[in-house]
């Protein structure tokens, strides 16, 4: 499909002969896409934090199916036999919460797929400013969630969505942990119990993962003024997010964090960009030092040499080998 079908012309009749008319399509409605990212922090208290990605694209849907000329990215259709093969694997499972769980995952598949074509069919109405600002916004919350570890703890609550959901959907671990949020995951990983940060996602390692994701998109909005946000704001929420991305004591996100930073640089020193490229080399030199003149470097190093999940996780990778080996197709 290409951008050409996005304005089609079509053939009337007139008295005086053949006219064409111009057909525009209407510009994509935004609010599902500001709903399902900008609204996320109400979502999470409500117990809706990991079903709204999947609510929020119906309108979309609703949406794209009325658009002609759709844009779809390269590479598409690959993406297209993986859903199957997804499809597929539900003959697999065994119980209800087990299915349920399933489904809840396979929605995201399809929603990320939704939100996608959504985004790249938006043009006016949902530029990449407006999408850059949405997820600078989510960052900054990702952020204020890392102290509110510290501030709260292990505190965890029943949400409503908790008390609408039958028994049955809450023996699946995921479904359960999504309606009953909490702040933090306290856990001993170098002798000392320390509350992980979490908030406003399910688990320390998703708060992790989405804090080493939007980190990039933060430095666009620090140095695009079209996305229309303080560069006083997003400079001081990078340099706050130091303390909770040490504490959270996540080897994923700090390596996350230096690939990322290497790649840029190694891109913008190519591009002969030195002004970007200093105020980068400034900032790791200050969180370095921020981390090393102060009891967090003791906290890396102690993380570092502490081998914990490791186990775990290799013990994973084996049974996921040996499950692969007892049905090789789905």
């Amino acid at each position: 499909m290409t951008e050409s079908a996005t304005t089609p012309t079509v053939p009337i009749t007139t008295d005086s002969g053949s006219a064409y008319r111009v057909e525009i399509d209407r510009p994509l409605p935004a609010w599902p896409l500001v709903m399902m990212i900008g609204a996320y922090p109400l979502w999470f208290l409500l117990g809706l934090s990991g079903f709204m990605w999947v609510i929020l694209a119906l309108p979309m849907v609703a949406s794209l199916v009325r658009r002609r000329g759709l844009v779809v990215p390269k590479g598409a259709g690959w993406w297209m036999v993986f859903l199957v093969a997804v499809v597929g694997s539900v003959m697999s499972i065994d119980t209800i919460p087990r299915l349920a769980g399933w489904v809840l995952r396979f929605g995201y598949y399809v929603a990320a797929s939704v939100v996608l074509v959504y985004i790249l069919n938006g043009r006016s109405s949902i530029t990449p400013w407006r999408v850059v600002r949405l997820f600078t916004f989510l960052w900054m919350v990702t952020v204020a969630g890392g102290y509110l570890a510290f501030v709260i703890g292990e505190v965890g609550f029943r949400s409503p969505m908790a008390y609408l959901l039958p028994a049955t959907l809450l023996e699946n671990e995921l479904i359960n942990t999504l309606v009953t949020p909490s702040f933090a995951q306290v856990q001993d990983i170098i002798g000392v119990p320390i509350p992980r940060p979490k908030a406003p996602f399910a688990y320390t390692n998703a708060w992790g993962s989405m804090l080493a994701l939007l980190t990039p998109v933060a430095f666009i909005a620090r140095y695009d003024r079209r996305v229309g946000l303080s560069y006083r704001l997003i400079r001081f929420t990078m340099f706050a997010s130091v303390v909770p991305a040490v504490i959270s004591l996540n080897r994923g996100l700090w390596l996350s964090l230096a690939a990322g930073g290497t790649y840029a640089a190694a891109r913008l020193a190519i591009r002969g960009r030195a002004r970007p490229l200093l105020n980068i080399a400034v900032a790791v030199m200050v969180a370095a030092i921020l981390v090393l003149a102060t009891p967090l470097g003791e906290l890396v190093f102690d993380r570092l040499d502490t081998g914990h999940s490791n186990d775990r996780r290799t013990d994973l990778v084996g049974q996921s080998v040996a499950t692969t080996l007892e049905s090789p197709v789905f």
